[in-house]
Formats: structure tokens, C-alpha cells, sequence
């Protein structure tokens, strides 16, 4: 199984707001490799914290929905989800579509994406418990015993 970090609260976004909402695009400088297109990743939420980005993920919120929580130790760290990696856009693509208005041959802009590589993600399943594990840089592989526990948490989410 493979992970990618995300710097906190940005995972929150991903896992936790209604699909209507959600983040559904990892931003990145770099393309997702082809052998992770179609793949389901575990989501890790890094320790460090991004305060500035509470403001910018609470616009996005449903206005009957959750917020992100405030405090840093409020969104934990580990493996908190899991996602499919459906394909990506680039900011060419959002180019075109805010100038030409392409939009039978480019998805509509997404208030997520910020570029200049958007991974876009599906079928996230937020885990019931954060599974502890240390994160890397770029995309890792998960060790054989975490993968196990996020699994189980995975087949618990599922059927819940």
C-alpha cells in the first residue's frame, strides 16, 4: 500500500467533509505516477500543522456542515484515510477553461484546485481511529504491519 503525507489540517478536508464539499484534489508540483492512477493510497496526516489554512478550508464548509476543529492537537496524525487516485489536472487545464470555457473537454474548476498539479481523489473512506505511523516525503510505502492495522480500520469503516 502505498501513502502520501499531507501537511494538517488539509486531511481533515479530504476525509472528513461531505462528498458534496470535499477535497477531492491533492495539490502538488508533481504528476501522480501512472502506477498509483487507479489505486486506492492511504491518506497520512503529517505533524506539521498549517494554521492558515483553517480559513480557506472553513469557506468551503456546507453552511450546515462541519468545520475543521481549531486546535492543532484536534486533528491527528498517522494514517487517517483512504482515497482512490482517479487522474490529475494541471493549471494549463484550469487556463483553457477559465478563458475558452472548455468545458466539454475540461472538468469545471474546482474551488480546491490551486495548482500547479491537482491529484484528484475518489472513493475516500475516512478511518474510524488514526492509525500512528511515521510519514515520508512523497510517496511511500507503508509498512507490512501498519498496513494491516489500516486495513482493519478500513473493513471497519466499510461497515459502518
Amino acid at each position: 500500500m502505498r501513502a502520501l503525507t499531507i501537511h494538517r489540517p488539509w486531511p481533515w478536508a479530504i476525509v472528513h467533509l461531505p462528498p458534496s464539499h470535499r477535497k477531492g484534489v491533492e495539490n502538488r508540483t508533481w504528476p501522480p505516477p501512472p502506477s498509483i492512477l487507479g489505486e486506492r493510497m492511504a491518506i497520512h496526516a503529517g505533524l506539521h500543522f498549517d494554521a492558515e489554512a483553517l480559513d480557506f478550508i472553513a469557506a468551503r464548509c456546507p453552511d450546515d456542515g462541519p468545520l475543521p476543529p481549531l486546535r492543532p492537537e484536534s486533528h491527528p496524525t498517522g494514517i487517517v484515510g483512504m482515497a482512490t487516485v482517479v487522474g490529475y489536472r494541471n493549471s494549463l487545464d484550469e487556463f483553457l477553461h477559465s478563458v475558452h470555457g472548455l468545458r466539454g473537454r475540461v472538468a469545471p474548476r474546482n474551488p480546491w484546485f490551486v495548482g500547479p498539479l491537482g491529484w484528484l481523489l475518489a472513493d475516500v473512506v475516512a478511518l474510524p481511529e488514526p492509525v500512528v505511523c511515521k510519514g515520508a516525503q512523497g510517496l511511500w510505502t507503508v509498512p507490512a504491519e501498519v498496513e494491516e492495522l489500516v486495513l482493519a480500520q478500513l473493513a471497519a469503516a466499510r461497515a459502518a
